[in-house]
């Protein structure tokens, strides 16, 4: 049986191999132009992981998805962090984040706070409310 050494062997680096997915790695391999760098130093799952950030609605509360590790070779977590060291990434003040919350949620914010007239308030106004009441 072929280890995950001599499965990789060939590719330009090593791929992050999680535990949980070691045994998939070594039936379906990652295939050797993931592990390829481009000119400035990524690997195509940073070129993947930074598509999904720009479209604004990815969160640091939900996991990485499962072809991060499995189709690209990177720990997206750490990968993550070194994308905001690079000043790549940036992280959003709890303010510019309040679009990704519900509706409800920010009732819910606000009602905590005693603030009336929540039902007439539209996101625009609930928004509003949200940071005269609260601090960053």
């Amino acid at each position: 049986m072929k280890t995950l050494k001599d499965v990789y062997e060939h590719h330009a680096e090593m791929p992050f191999i999680s535990p949980k997915y070691e045994q998939e790695l070594l039936k379906k391999p990652i295939a050797k132009r993931q592990m390829e760098r481009t000119g400035e130093g990524y690997l195509p799952g940073h070129i993947i992981l930074l598509w999904r950030i720009q479209f604004g609605t990815y969160t640091t509360h939900h996991p990485h998805h499962k072809y991060f590790y499995t189709t690209y070779g990177i720990d997206a977590q750490k990968e993550l962090e070194q994308l905001i060291e690079d000043g790549l990434v940036r992280i959003d003040t709890a303010f510019e984040s309040v679009k990704l919350l519900p509706v409800m949620t920010l009732k819910e914010l606000l009602q905590d706070k005693e603030v009336k007239g929540l039902s007439k308030m539209k996101r625009a106004d609930l928004e509003a409310a949200l940071q005269a009441t609260y601090t960053e």
